[in-house]
């Protein structure tokens, strides 16, 4: 079995065409095959289809000779990011969206949801705790004691104020998502009993 999956993944990267990496400015990243720039946009081929991105969306993409950067620091701005500065803050965001676990307030807003659609029975009001909720876990930072980083990673001021962000925006969609869902669950649950 191990045989057989080296040796088609062997065969993958040498017909297989070259991946660049897309990395957003939101901490997405993509794996593409990069084409050209062309009036403000990037324009590549993922799955067989091409498309584009305004080049304001991305920040670089890292192709076999290196990477070629679209981020340029705003010097009017006295407090933006410089390119190095920027690389670790997307750095942090990618580290945050693949580590931090949100189950923990995620499974809070499922209860919240299901408990406000049994407790309120009203199609929208019922769905205000699920806001208030993700409001307030929203506003309050994560735990640094949480973070899977190392110690070196944790004194890297820019990789942490990316990895925050990206904490706090998982942690607001997941929550979001998951009071939603949950919610909309209850109403249902709570309708079909009152039939």
């Amino acid at each position: 079995m191990r045989i057989t999956f080296l040796i088609a993944v062997l065969l993958v990267s040498i017909i297989g065409k070259s991946q660049d990496t897309l990395l957003f400015m939101n901490g997405k990243d993509r794996l593409v095959e990069y084409k050209d720039t062309s009036d403000l946009k990037v324009n590549y081929v993922i799955k067989g289809k091409e498309k584009s991105s305004y080049a304001e969306n991305i920040f670089a993409v890292g192709t076999t000779e290196g990477r070629i950067y679209f981020y340029k620091q705003d010097t009017l701005v006295g407090d933006d990011y410089s390119v190095e500065q920027m690389e670790q803050y997307q750095l942090g965001l990618r580290l945050a969206r693949k580590d931090f676990n949100t189950d923990l307030t995620a499974g809070g807003a499922a209860a919240t949801g299901l408990a406000s659609a049994y407790i309120l029975q009203s199609d929208f009001y019922g769905w205000l705790p699920v806001l208030v909720y993700t409001g307030i876990t929203g506003s309050r930072n994560p735990k640094t004691s949480k973070f899977k980083l190392s110690e070196a990673e944790k004194s890297n001021e820019f990789l942490m104020y990316g990895y925050i962000d990206g904490a706090n925006r998982k942690k607001i969609r997941r929550t979001a998502l998951a009071g939603t869902v949950w919610f909309v669950a209850g109403v249902i649950i709570t309708g079909s009993l009152l039939d």
